[in-house]
């Protein structure tokens, strides 16, 4: 009897946690969609390059589950390891992506129409990763001020960098389209940032029900 019962809460719990799934796969699903849409629009109506807005919008709130779990293991669980092994992990897994698609594209590789804008974002990744293996590398004698690694602002002024960068460099790139640009209606952009607010709150609320 008391196997039974055991047996039976062990299924419950298997399904709820299968329902858990299920449901934070299509609120991540959908707020893909609704960040992709408004992030797009969003670049048109203000007369932003894609580039650009693909780094510091829809990367920075797709990132922010990282960003929470990363706070967590370090103030709650004091485990850095787990920080930089998610923080690191993703990155890779963000680059596997692309292989998804990449293939997903069925007329031809996605790196031929990819902008140029790109090789800009890739190096200042290639540059901030060296910075955070020489700081890995030197371990314990890394330098630091108070308690915080010394690596750590300068992967900020870099990250800074390339937002700048790379929006310069696309303002520049699209500068004879720009007399052609027409700005959007002021209502239907402050409905598309709410869009992208509320994408990115269900990016939140599907981290925290993965929790």
């Amino acid at each position: 009897m008391v196997g039974a019962q055991s047996a039976l809460g062990s299924a419950m719990t298997l399904a709820w946690l299968l329902v858990q799934f299920a449901v934070c796969a299509l609120l991540i699903a959908r707020s893909g969609y609704v960040l992709s849409r408004s992030a797009d629009a969003l670049a048109d109506a203000h007369g932003w390059g894609r580039g650009w807005v693909g780094l510091a919008l829809l990367a920075t709130v797709t990132s922010l589950p990282e960003l929470a779990s990363g706070i967590s293991a370090v103030t709650f669980v004091d485990a850095p390891n787990l920080a930089v092994g998610n923080a690191l992990g993703a990155c890779v897994v963000n680059l596997l992506f692309l292989v998804v698609v990449d293939a997903l594209q069925r007329q031809q590789p996605m790196y031929r129409e990819a902008s140029s804008t790109h090789l800009l974002s890739a190096g200042f990744g290639v540059v901030m990763l060296g910075f955070i293996t020489l700081s890995l590398l030197t371990g314990p004698k890394a330098p630091a001020v108070l308690h915080v690694g010394i690596y750590s602002p300068i992967l900020l002024a870099l990250y800074l960098l390339a937002l700048k960068g790379v929006h310069a460099y696309e303002r520049q790139a699209s500068a004879p389209l720009a007399q052609l640009h027409t700005p959007a209606p002021a209502k239907a952009t402050r409905s598309e940032w709410r869009r992208f607010g509320l994408g990115a709150l269900m990016v939140l609320v599907a981290e925290r029900l993965a929790a």
